[in-house]
């Protein structure tokens, strides 16, 4: 054994006993490293939102870049007048929703309140016809609309402490909204020099990483960059689609609140398998307390769009291109909201596709370096 071959040991043992050190560190100290984390990501949080906006505004930025190019404009003129047009377009939309959808949903919240006399008292009246009908005695039929009371006491209670605690709940709004308008303002700058942002992102990797190794993480990362993008704007199309045509059915039947149904429909649409679901029966109670009469109706709307969205848009769209069965899919969707809630659900199914691809190149290489027939694998 020579001097380089102790020297590779060394540095071995040293790398090895520093990540000791930092695990025994971490175990120690689990709660008050998880509370720094989770610190540094709430002062990060504005300009990892940033990057995100700027990520999802980066395709319509270039189709207006891609129109205003055959203009004779400088190009930095180009560039700025088509983020200027983008953001001019969301917040535009933005304020249409909140002018349109915020008085519908004080209002829903409202009339549930009002009525919840009324739902109880039904509730009574509908359990002493039945109970009656099963010869149940009086007492018993008195001591369960006595326990629907109490509940229903109880629960305008909690619609109270709801509204004590209110100045708690506004606060969290406006540190959300200047989080959201910073991280807008943020994005400006990032979408506009997303190529000097590309640049030091490719210098620090190649810094980091052998030439070779950089080649290789630049390609995973296209690729990566392709499903995300395909997912999204599939995604983003098909529940635009889906908020349109909830809204234009429910406005010709007269459905109320046909603009919040569509609003909750879209959202929950973007969720893979469980969003349509969820939005679906968050719709269908609004209904049953507002209008009953236009339950099946807006069910069978719901079953339908549903069905066309994912035996025609989807594949048209997407075709095979994810690369993943539907058992990857749910498990994607399932461990991705399990660790990042709501937004791990919408992006699990992307990162399993890359991940998902990631892996099987990685077996591929590997058996060609085996040598080992592709035969073995169909037996």
């Amino acid at each position: 054994m020579n001097a380089r071959d102790v020297r590779k040991i060394a540095n071995c043992a040293l790398y090895v006993g520093v990540l000791l050190i930092l695990f025994v560190f971490f175990l120690d100290n689990f709660s008050g490293v998880l509370a720094f984390i989770g610190k540094v990501l709430n002062v990060l949080f504005p300009f990892i939102l940033a990057f995100v906006m700027a990520y999802l505004l980066n395709r319509p930025m270039m189709f207006f870049e891609k129109l205003l190019s055959k203009t004779k404009l400088p190009k930095k003129a180009v560039r700025a007048l088509s983020v200027a047009i983008v953001y001019v377009l969301v917040i535009g939309i933005l304020v249409f929703l909140i002018i349109s959808i915020v008085p519908q949903f004080i209002e829903s919240i409202t009339t549930v309140i009002d009525r919840f006399p009324q739902y109880v008292g039904g509730i009574n009246e509908t359990l002493n016809s039945v109970l009656s009908h099963w010869n149940v005695t009086p007492d018993k039929i008195t001591e369960i609309a006595g326990s629907l009371t109490e509940l229903g006491e109880k629960v305008l209670e909690s619609f109270g402490l709801i509204s004590v605690s209110l100045a708690s709940v506004m606060q969290n709004i406006t540190n959300s909204a200047i989080n959201f308008l910073l991280a807008l303002l943020l994005s400006v700058y990032v979408l506009y020099g997303k190529e000097n942002f590309v640049r030091q992102s490719k210098k620090i990797l190649y810094w980091i990483l052998p030439e070779s190794k950089g080649d290789l993480t630049l390609l995973i990362l296209h690729n990566a960059n392709t499903m995300f993008s395909m997912f999204i704007n599939s995604k983003l199309f098909t529940s635009l689609l889906v908020a349109v045509v909830i809204f234009v059915v429910c406005s010709i039947f007269g459905v109320p609140y046909a603009l919040l149904l569509c609003l909750i429909m879209g959202i929950f649409n973007l969720i893979p398998f469980f969003g349509p679901i969820v939005g679906g029966i968050i719709c269908l109670l609004l209904l049953l307390v507002f209008s009953p009469g236009h339950f099946l109706l807006f069910l069978i709307t719901v079953v339908i769009v549903q069905a066309v969205e994912g035996n025609l848009l989807i594949p048209w769209l997407c075709g095979n291109k994810m690369g993943l069965s539907a058992f990857w899919v749910m498990f994607g969707i399932l461990v991705g909201g399990g660790f990042f809630g709501v937004v791990g659900m919408f992006l699990g199914v992307p990162l399993m596709a890359v991940l998902y691809s990631l892996f099987s190149f990685i077996v591929e290489i590997g058996l060609e370096n085996k040598r080992v027939s592709p035969d073995k694998m169909d037996d």
